[in-house]
């Protein structure tokens, strides 16, 4: 029942974010109390409207040219095809990730997201691994080589003791994959619930404005 849901969200002593199945790599998630308020306080700054806006012609673009490639096919599977190309091409720059490494980031979405409700995959130790090795690796790097993304700024709080230590690569990990999840799940799902509700479609369709609360 709702609130039982909303008792277990609010108890912060026998429900915890770590120590569970989901808790192979340590990360924004999976951190508790403090440590997660602390991290939060970090991310929020540079998630606001005033820090994505620069990013939104490259969303544009990147949606525009998506959206013609499926009309061109005539078809799609909206997943692999709309829902997750998407952040493929625009996470990366958002985050911050140099371009000799975002390869070996894309290679893991797939199995981190589990876009596939047919055949999910739950990510092993071994994937951990190489996530957690490939975000020190782009941590490293960036130290050496700032820009004005998410990274940098973080990196740039972790220096001066706003952030404690540690905390970016919990922030990075999560970002490198939550960003892909809720990204193909909200495409996907409010795709089926349109098509579900055509009523609320032609709705949005004749209101445009409502489009941003619909999203919400």
């Amino acid at each position: 029942r709702y609130d039982d849901v909303l008792g277990a969200f609010r108890d912060k002593v026998n429900y915890l974010n770590g120590g569970t199945r989901n808790d192979l790599v340590k990360q924004l998630q999976t951190s508790d109390g403090d440590t997660h308020r602390g991290l939060r306080s970090g991310v929020f700054p540079r998630t606001g409207a005033s820090v994505t806006a620069p990013f939104e012609p490259l969303v544009e673009e990147t949606v525009a040219d998506v959206l013609d490639t499926v009309g061109e096919a005539g078809g799609c599977e909206l997943a692999q095809a709309v829902a997750l190309q998407i952040p493929k091409r625009v996470v990366p720059v958002f985050i911050g990730f140099p371009d000799h490494l975002t390869d070996r980031l894309l290679t893991l979405v797939d199995p981190l997201a589990g876009y596939d409700p047919v055949d999910p995959v739950f990510p092993g130790p071994d994937l951990a691994d190489e996530l957690i090795a490939l975000v020190d690796e782009m941590i490293r790097y960036k130290c050496d080589n700032p820009g004005e993304d998410v990274i940098s700024h973080l990196i740039a709080l972790e220096q001066v003791g706003e952030l404690e230590p540690g905390g970016t690569a919990l922030i990075v990990r999560s970002f490198s994959f939550a960003a892909f999840d809720t990204t193909v799940n909200l495409i996907a799902n409010g795709t089926v619930l349109l098509a579900d509700n055509p009523d609320q479609r032609q709705k949005l369709i004749d209101n445009p404005e409502l489009i941003p609360r619909a999203v919400e």
